[in-house]
């Protein structure tokens, strides 16, 4: 079976903000669910996740390390980053 899960949530996300390629840290609420993943998802063999910071934190709740794919980088939103 092949599960995808989107990164927790950052500041920026909860602020409305274009992120792309911004390395952001989850914030409290993302840590909370980053840490509820691993019962939702269940056991999982291989992890695949972006270089970003929220990416790898949101990963590392499964307790195993990621084989680290830059193709899975969010969009490059140039000048726009950071901005609603």
């Amino acid at each position: 079976m092949l599960s995808i899960v989107r990164h927790a949530r950052t500041e920026a996300n909860a602020g409305g903000r274009l992120q792309g390629t911004l390395d952001l840290p989850l914030d409290e609420v993302g840590l909370a669910q980053a840490a509820a993943l691993p019962s939702l998802v269940g056991d999982i063999d291989r992890l695949i996740c972006s270089p970003l910071l929220r990416a790898r934190q949101t990963a590392s709740v499964f307790g195993m390390e990621p084989d680290i794919d830059d193709r899975w980088r969010e969009v490059n939103y140039g000048p726009l980053e950071g901005h609603r």
